[in-house]
């Protein structure tokens, strides 16, 4: 049996030992927390909201030529609670045809919702076409949804929630350069890639695995008959498969390192604190459904330059507004 002195003694060096691993292991979780935190403050940028008609309607109100919306401000206290418990979240995500170091704003070549209702386990989106003719929040003026941009993001989201109908909660705003980046840093992503984008990929249509720039140039492609709608179909797909295949990479590390990687080429008022969440989240729901909503639309060309245009009547607008409310109810 050992000598209490010396026991004493290695018993004081353990603790001693146990002390300075857990003093190092603080230290590099707080040095973790920070770098993350700083990353994320790079890319967030909070907008001031415009005035759109779905932030200011009551429940069940009644829009002229926009159907309802439902914003969480105005819910029920009852349905408000079960709202924060069961998380629902409209995101609008845009993207942006510029390279990173260039001084041109750009136009938004994509215009989609996503709205996130864990308490349906279900995620649905919706793509607007470029080209849609639409009235820009606050301009007192009719033009293409993406020339929207050039007033800024907020004149963006408030033209985008006119027209659909329901509010948008957050902005993710990512140049193609970003949506590169996150594709090659997740290893690529499997698509199943139709017969005419296959040709502009110069690969056999099919189930394909596709670096950042082929994923870039299938998302973009648009020359099939569908125009515009099938590349809106195809950004749908591009997201559906993200929220897939990604199911393992949802964690604080992985945020960090996809932040630090496309800093200079995204913006969002989403939070890293929201961001942590949303991740949680979908890890607790790994099988949520993604439901892909459509417009319709015609082409049409007027104006002294004979410009080309997207035509969604009211009705269609009526329609589709219906189904985004159904999508922001709480079973």
């Amino acid at each position: 049996m050992k000598p209490v002195k010396e026991w004493r003694r290695q018993t004081k060096w353990l603790a001693a030992l146990v002390a300075l691993c857990l003093l190092g292991l603080l230290a590099f979780a707080g040095s973790f927390v920070w770098s993350l935190y700083q990353t994320a403050a790079d890319i967030y940028h909070p907008v001031e909201r415009l005035p759109s008609v779905p932030r200011q309607l009551a429940v069940g109100a009644e829009t002229a030529g926009a159907g309802l919306s439902v914003p969480v401000s105005n819910q029920p206290e009852a349905q408000k609670e079960e709202s924060k418990q069961k998380k629902i979240e409209t995101f609008l995500l845009l993207g942006v045809d510029r390279e990173s170091n260039s001084p041109d704003r750009g136009r938004t070549d994509v215009i989609l919702l996503v709205i996130y209702n864990q308490g349906s386990g279900k995620i649905t989106l919706l793509s607007l076409p470029r080209d849609t003719y639409v009235e820009i929040a606050g301009k007192g003026k009719k033009d293409k949804v993406n020339h929207a941009y050039g007033y800024g993001v907020e004149t963006t989201i408030a033209t985008v929630e006119n027209f659909m109908g329901v509010p948008v909660d957050h902005y993710v705003l990512a140049n193609f350069d970003g949506f590169q980046k996150v594709i090659d840093l997740l290893g690529g992503i499997t698509l199943d890639v139709d017969e005419h984008a296959a040709l502009e990929l110069e690969l056999p249509a099919g189930e394909r695995h596709l670096s950042g720039e082929q994923a870039l140039t299938f998302a973009r492609f648009r020359g099939d008959r569908e125009g515009d709608f099938g590349r809106n179909a195809r950004h749908q797909q591009v997201i559906k498969a993200l929220v897939e295949q990604t199911r393992s990479l949802r964690s604080p590390g992985k945020i960090k390192e996809i932040l630090s990687v496309v800093g200079d080429d995204l913006r969002t008022d989403v939070a890293l604190t929201e961001m942590i969440s949303l991740a949680t989240s979908l890890n607790e729901w790994p099988e949520m459904t993604v439901e892909q909503l459509r417009y319709t639309g015609r082409p049409a060309r007027f104006g002294p330059q004979s410009l080309s245009y997207v035509i969604i009547e009211e009705a269609e607008q009526k329609r589709v507004t219906e189904q985004l409310i159904q999508a922001l109810r709480i079973p």
